[in-house]
């Protein structure tokens, strides 16, 4: 699943069982730090700032977080 930031300057995906951002005008990825616990159907913040998904390891109903 591919997630585009509300201004439209990057994208964040998953890839190798973590998550990846990339800004629209780089050509190379950034993997998001602590994010490694295969996670699922990222979404960004209302200010962009952030990331949110779903994390199936870590139990019922996980949801974790990412500071961009």
């Amino acid at each position: 699943m591919l997630a585009i930031s509300p201004d439209g300057g990057k994208f964040a995906y998953v890839a190798n069982q973590q998550l990846y951002v990339r800004a629209m005008d780089e050509l190379e990825s950034h993997p998001v730090r602590g994010t490694n616990e295969d996670p699922m159907e990222p979404v960004f913040s209302p200010d962009g700032q952030w990331l949110a998904y779903f994390a199936p390891g870590g139990g019922p109903g996980s949801i974790g977080g990412a500071f961009l």
